[in-house]
């Protein structure tokens, strides 16, 4: 009797669906791309973007001299490649192969990353990590690279390196060199003031690796006070020493701290202390009492829109569940019979909550509300390309919780919907780095009224597009 036997591809093709690779062929054919060489760079960029191209290229070539000296003394030439189909606002620099990628939507809060056009921002902050990386292919970590490749010379840079000291070295790069940089913003420090107001004395593993269950700001402001302090207390070659020590592991265990206890003559917890202290002594003081009241982190509650005399809809995020769209209502009267304070905490409110519906994936929290309905841009990729994706519009009935996705494979952000909730204003943001207000039919999704701006830098505006009958927003 002859036994089943079953075919040799059926396996084979179950076992394909199980394997992953890394990002490869993320951008369509159609995509033309061109390029610019200087000693210190290629910069390779799809056709049109030529002007950000070129003042990358220019800002990488000043900096390659400028600043090259507080991290070490080698250069290599660096791959920069822009990808100008996400929506995402994003830029790296890695290893194996060693190359920087460009996300060039920019962040739509100018209040967290500055008011500097993005393309030079990314140039400024993410040049300084090729610095890092070219310098730091020293003792063990150069070792690592004979033998494993760069992959081998990340494997050991890490090691040696917290992840606070690259960014926030980045950062204090962005500060140094323009008239921006996330060293000069309010916002970027406004985690660890809120901290110091509550008196939260976390201790430093706590601020160094993160919590679940707290609100601790990330490595970034972290790495900035530590750098920042490190420089004005002993000098701009301070970092360059301690870090090429570190990288080279002289001192296999906690290289870097060694490091720091060499060069500024102090145990390394004392530094960091010091550091810290430094920032708090410059914080404003003024919202302590209110925060040492509240004790733990409760959500994020954010774009309250009042929908009645006393119904408040907003959008909460928090750790533990996804962001939702809730509305409060709110007893209009205490129990003397006076209004109670929207200041007063939720245990002191006459108050209940309603979730309306959860939130689509989206790049932020930002909504408007109008005439029982709520517009919102979520996230969507392409099911083909790896890097591209867009910022569709769906529309909410809050009465039900029923929501449409209204426009498809479009690029739009902060959308704002009209009185009589018929039409919506939202911003498009181009491929090639040009902006325009589309109104649309809140129904459909048609574009009824397109005002175009140029490409940023020409200063042009063209002229207002307006179909009859179309309202004024």
């Amino acid at each position: 009797m002859t036994g089943f036997r079953l075919p040799l591809w059926v396996p084979a093709i179950l076992l394909a669906t199980s394997l992953s690779a890394q990002q490869f062929g993320g951008n369509p054919p159609s995509l033309k791309w061109r390029q610019i060489n200087t000693d210190a760079a290629r910069v390779i960029f799809p056709s049109g973007l030529d002007s950000q191209a070129q003042q990358v290229a220019a800002i990488v070539q000043r900096l390659n001299s400028a600043t090259l000296p507080t991290i070490g003394a080698r250069h290599h030439k660096i791959d920069i490649v822009f990808q100008n189909q996400t929506i995402i606002s994003n830029g790296y620099v890695g290893l194996a192969p060693f190359r920087s990628e460009f996300q060039l939507t920019p962040e739509q809060n100018s209040f967290e990353l500055g008011s500097l056009p993005w393309q030079k921002l990314l140039a400024i902050h993410e040049y300084r990590h090729v610095q890092q990386y070219t310098n730091y292919r020293v003792g063990l970590s150069k070792a690592f690279y004979y033998l494993f490749g760069e992959g081998g010379q990340a494997l050991g840079n890490s090691l040696a390196i917290p992840n606070w000291f690259w960014e926030g070295d980045a950062v204090y790069q962005e500060t140094l060199v323009s008239d921006q940089g996330r060293g000069r913003l309010p916002y970027f420090f406004n985690g660890y003031r809120s901290l110091w107001a509550g008196g939260k004395d976390y201790s430093w593993m706590k601020l160094r690796n993160g919590s679940l269950r707290d609100y601790v700001p990330d490595h970034y402001p972290l790495g900035f006070m530590m750098v920042a302090y490190g420089r004005e207390r002993y000098g701009d070659e301070f970092w360059k020493k301690v870090t090429l020590d570190a990288a080279a592991f002289r001192g296999t265990f906690y290289p870097l701290q060694g490091a720091v206890e060499r060069y500024a003559g102090i145990p390394f917890p004392k530094f960091r202390q010091d550091a810290l202290d430094y920032f708090r002594s410059k914080a404003p003081v003024g919202a302590d009492e209110y925060a040492r009241s509240h004790k733990h982190f409760v959500a994020s509650e954010e774009f309250p829109q009042f929908i009645s005399k006393d119904s408040l809809l907003f959008m909460r995020s928090s750790y533990r569940r996804i962001p939702a769209f809730v509305i409060m209502h709110s007893d209009p009267h205490s129990s003397t019979g006076q209004r109670q304070d929207i200041h007063s905490s939720p245990g002191d409110r006459q108050s209940t909550e309603s979730v309306v519906r959860t939130r689509a994936i989206s790049i932020d929290n930002y909504f408007s509300y109008r005439n029982g309905q709520l517009v919102y841009a979520a996230y969507e990729t392409d099911p083909r390309w790896s890097w591209r994706d867009y910022g569709v519009l769906r529309v909410m009935d809050i009465a039900t919780g029923k929501e449409r996705r209204i426009t498809g494979r479009s690029r739009y952000f902060a959308p704002d919907i009209s009185e009589d909730g018929l039409h919506i204003v939202a911003v498009q943001e181009g491929t090639d780095g040009s902006c325009e207000l589309h109104i649309l039919d809140s129904h459909t999704g048609a574009v009824d009224t397109i005002r175009k701006r140029s490409v940023f830098g020409s200063g042009k505006l063209t002229q207002v597009v307006r179909h009859p009958g179309s309202p004024q927003i």
